[in-house]
């Protein structure tokens, strides 16, 4: 499950179709077909930096990857993630603009299993970024880079959390998940024919009707989404 080695040349991946129709206690549903293909991680070295450089120290989180902080360049605008790995300070990635850095939040995440650290950035205005961080023999890396707003649930209950990315208005709904190894996009608009659609925590996708206050509810299950 090692999204830093390298994907190969990309693939398309598609769960299999559960029936177009199907029925279910109570009445009939409907699935929704998923179709997934092969996402860029967005995959960033750490480059070693001199702490001579940094201006000012922001939020920091220390754990067993090591210490990890926000903070500002002298001479330079905009906040970056940074992460200090046995006394060397490394540079991992710009997260934000401006001159507030409590809209930046950084917290630790098991997305797929991986222990990271999850930095929740922005870009500019309704322009969120998402970077998960973590070290592998001494040396820390973006393995995983978003520009949406993100999720993280088990979809397939499999104990592993998966990612959910919105974006946008209207609402840009994607699922991310691995596959023996390879990270796969599948993008729930397309799926649910819908220009907008939101998720929410209790496992819910919610679509909505265009020129409609009309809704359509929809979980995850058996590689579909399934409406009844």
């Amino acid at each position: 499950m090692m999204v830093w080695m390298g994907i190969a040349a990309a693939i398309g991946f598609s769960w299999m179709q559960w029936g177009n129709d199907r029925f279910d206690v109570g009445g009939k549903a409907h699935a929704a077909e998923l179709v997934f293909e092969e996402a860029d991680a967005g995959f960033r070295y750490g480059l070693p930096m001199d702490p001579a450089r940094i201006a000012r120290y922001y939020k920091k989180l220390s754990n067993d990857l090591g210490e990890f902080f926000i903070y500002m360049y002298k001479y330079k605008e905009g906040f970056y993630a940074g992460a200090d790995i046995g006394g060397q300070l490394f540079e991992l990635a710009e997260v934000g603009y401006g001159t507030n850095p409590e809209l930046i939040e950084l917290d630790e995440s098991m997305l797929f299993g991986v222990p990271s650290i999850r930095v929740r950035g922005y870009c500019g205005m309704a322009c969120p970024t998402v970077d998960y961080i973590t070290v592998k023999d001494g040396y820390p890396y973006v393995w995983l880079h978003v520009d949406a707003a993100v999720q993280e649930y088990d979809l397939d209950q499999d104990g592993v959390k998966d990612l959910i990315t919105t974006v946008g208005t209207p609402l840009e709904t994607h699922i991310y998940m691995m596959k023996d190894g390879v990270l796969l996009r599948a993008s729930v608009n397309e799926a649910l024919h819908s220009k907008s659609v939101s998720f929410f925590q209790d496992g819910r996708f919610i679509a909505y009707e265009p020129n409609s206050a009309l809704t359509r509810s929809y979980r995850f299950q058996d590689g579909v989404l399934v409406s009844k």
